[in-house]
């Protein structure tokens, strides 16, 4: 018994040291999960030299009743980047509000070191959660954050009566673009979920995204690894005949 859960262990390392090579070498990696009837993926992008490109979609089709049903906010881990600019992806709009808006003055991008908040070292949001603020900082001209205003919806219709639905409201998707800079940022520092937020409170709807896109190609577990694994193996069944002649 001992044998096998020490073959689990070292499967187990293989599988985590396979994930964060294939996030390493890519140039883009998509998180994705969902809370019924909540959903959202978001994508992270770093083969602009210098910039790091997140694309956070909203992939729910439910009605927005309220706040609680907003995207409001990514955590993930990072350090050292820099706020550059914000905007709606294509085919998104203003779905709940008048006039032209500045996606990036509703936004801002955080790092607050370990234990930062949802068990991520940073992020970025449209509310202040307790967290964020004063005021977004994806544009010049940041406006305070509070409630669910400049936060993100899927295709499902949104209440117009509800008072905790605060416009703007934007449809779809939104990308954030952020200079890494000299802050050593990769893609592997992500690790294997993120977390997406909703409404005013950390205590509202919250969830983790998993892996869902590693490309562009997954990178093959390197044969250094495949070597050490079999000798590994290989010497656990000889302990293991050796313990039964042994007996």
């Amino acid at each position: 018994m001992k044998t096998l859960n020490k073959k689990s262990a070292l499967l187990a390392a293989l599988a985590l040291s396979a994930s964060v090579s294939g996030i390493a070498n890519a140039a883009s990696v998509t998180y994705s999960g969902s809370s019924a009837p909540l959903a959202a993926s978001a994508m992270f992008d770093d083969s602009t030299s210098g910039f790091l490109t997140i694309t956070l979609k909203n992939t729910s089709t439910a009605a927005i009743l309220s706040g609680a049903d907003v995207l409001t906010g990514l955590f993930f881990n990072s350090s050292g980047l820099t706020p550059n600019s914000a905007s709606l992806g294509s085919g998104s709009s203003v779905v709940k509000g008048a006039g032209a808006y500045t996606v990036g003055q509703g936004w801002q991008y955080k790092s607050g070191g370990v234990g930062f908040a949802q068990d991520k070292s940073s992020g970025i949001s449209a509310s202040g959660l307790g967290v964020f603020g004063p005021k977004g900082n994806f544009a010049t001209g940041g406006v305070t954050l509070g409630g669910s205003d400049y936060g993100l919806v899927g295709t499902g219709s949104v209440a117009g009566s509800n008072p905790s639905v605060q416009a703007p409201i934007f449809s779809d998707t939104l990308i954030f673009k952020l200079a890494i800079g000299t802050s050593g940022f990769t893609l592997a520092s992500l690790g294997n979920t993120v977390g997406f937020q909703y409404g005013t409170s950390l205590s509202e709807p919250y969830f983790h995204g998993t892996i869902t896109s590693p490309g562009p190609v997954p990178t093959p577990i390197p044969a250094a690894i495949w070597m050490v694994g079999s000798a590994l193996f290989g010497a656990f069944g000889f302990a293991r005949r050796k313990g039964k002649a042994d007996a």
